[in-house]
């Protein structure tokens, strides 16, 4: 998959997710989901981004300047947060 096409299936999912929330539905529903997005989807994103030599702040810049919502659905993306995803794979 591109990266293109893996920030796109990213931003869709948590989108989803996020509605989902804001329709009163609680966020510890969607654990697993979220799980999956993060181990999976969101690690190999961001490696895909590092090879081609972006800077985790370049990485947290995308991901808020797509308006793509955090795991918690509060706040924004952070440098630090990412690159700890990242290393804890």
């Amino acid at each position: 998959m591109t990266s293109d096409a893996l920030f796109q299936e990213i931003k869709d999912r948590l989108e989803d997710i996020q509605g989902k929330t804001e329709l009163g539905i609680p966020i510890k529903k969607f654990e697993d989901e979220l799980r999956d997005i993060k181990r999976g989807l969101l690690v190999e994103w961001i490696h895909c981004k590092r090879r081609q030599k972006h800077s985790y702040k370049q990485i947290e810049d995308i991901l808020n300047g797509e308006g793509v919502p955090t795991l918690s659905g509060k706040g924004k993306w952070n440098s630090q947060t990412i690159c700890n995803m990242v290393k804890v794979r």
